[in-house]
């Protein structure tokens, strides 16, 4: 069995599931980023970003620095994640949602004067597929707004907010959580992977040996 399992419920497919090669589950987040650290470069050898084994193994890596509370790598990693979900993932879906709002999260805790410089790197690799997410959401949050619906107050994380400084609030106050507290995590056996959507969208944009 690998780090990232299918889990089945009833006999039938509900999610992903993360645990050790032997089936038993990580004893905590540095255990779960070593597992997956040492399989990454071997899936990666194998697909592109969107293959969807390297998805949700990169998946388990963005929780497990978050739950380690690594901002600058969790960030870099959660920007790729963002692009490959966005070519993946169903338009407008909750999970890419819920991507961009742990992305900005990180982004918010990041030191001032490492923080352009990660969002210059991270538009440099992934710019298009970034670009193309801030456009959804924005769209999205027209919708919600012509309807009524106000939307729950998060980082902003899209190439829009970090041109605009709309992430220069002090570190960690976005979040709710204090400058120096990482936010808590679920417990590595507790991870089922991202919402029921994920894998199902019309892969957009893909370009050659992506």
């Amino acid at each position: 069995r690998g780090v990232c399992r299918m889990q089945m419920a009833g006999g039938v497919a509900v999610g992903f599931g993360y645990g050790q090669q032997g089936g038993d589950s990580f004893d905590d987040w540095a255990q779960a980023l070593a597992a997956v650290e040492a399989v990454m470069p071997h899936i990666a050898a194998y697909g592109a970003e969107t293959f969807w084994a390297r998805h949700h193994a990169r998946e388990l890596k963005c929780l497990a620095l978050e739950g380690l509370g690594r901002d600058v790598p969790a960030f870099l990693a959660l920007a790729e994640h963002c692009a490959a979900a966005w070519r993946l993932l169903p338009p407008f879906c909750d999970g890419l949602q819920e991507l961009n709002a742990r992305l900005g999260t990180v982004r918010a805790r990041l030191p001032p004067a490492l923080g352009p410089k990660l969002e210059e790197k991270a538009m440099q690799s992934h710019g298009n597929a970034l670009s193309g997410l801030a456009k959804d959401l924005e769209m999205l949050k027209g919708w919600l707004r012509s309807v009524g619906i106000k939307e729950a107050a998060s980082p902003a994380s899209t190439p829009q907010g970090i041109a605009e400084g709309a992430l220069a609030a002090p570190k960690g106050a976005a979040s709710g959580y204090p400058a120096e507290q990482p936010p808590s995590a679920p417990e590595p056996d507790e991870v089922a992977g991202l919402n029921s959507g994920e894998g199902g969208g019309k892969k957009r944009n893909k370009k050659k040996g992506k």
